[in-house]
Order: structure tokens, then C-alpha cells, then sequence
């Protein structure tokens, strides 16, 4: 009885030593990004760039825009017209 119960340990170690190993296998490393999606990132980035030149432009004509409307509010300045909106 001894050895059949010794047999029956030894199975169930293999069955959960067996089972562990299956669970402890390292994760897969992620992929980089293909060659189509690094240009595509590539071109968001580049758009997104402009975007900020242009937006950091916009904030420079506002900020000379304010300056000549708190310097029109002294006695016997000229009145400040808006500023054009061009598209470049």
C-alpha cells in the first residue's frame, strides 16, 4: 500500500509541477510597429507639428492684438481694428 500511494504522490507532483509550468511561461514580447505604421505615425506627428506652428502663430497675433488694445485705451491713441485672418 505504501508504494502505491508513494506512485499516487509522484503522479500528482508531475500533474502539478506539469501544470505550474505551463502557466509560468514567459509572456510574449510585443511586436514594433510595421514599416506602414511607423510612416503613418511619422505623418500624424509631422501634421500635428504644423498644427502647433500654426496655433503658436494664432497665440502671437492675439497676444499683439491685446497689447494695441490696451495701449488704444489711453487718451488720444487710434482706435485698433482686428486683426486680418490669413491663411497661409
Amino acid at each position: 500500500m505504501s508504494g502505491k500511494r508513494t506512485a499516487t504522490t509522484i503522479a500528482a507532483a508531475l500533474a502539478f509541477l506539469a501544470g505550474g509550468a505551463a502557466h509560468s511561461a514567459p509572456p510574449a514580447k510585443p511586436r514594433g510597429p510595421t514599416a506602414a505604421e511607423f510612416a503613418a505615425l511619422r505623418q500624424k506627428v509631422e501634421e500635428q507639428n504644423e498644427l502647433i506652428m500654426k496655433l503658436t502663430q494664432l497665440e502671437g497675433q492675439h497676444y499683439e492684438f491685446l497689447l494695441r488694445l490696451l495701449q488704444s485705451t489711453r487718451p488720444g491713441s487710434a482706435p485698433v481694428c482686428r486683426p486680418c485672418s490669413s491663411k497661409t
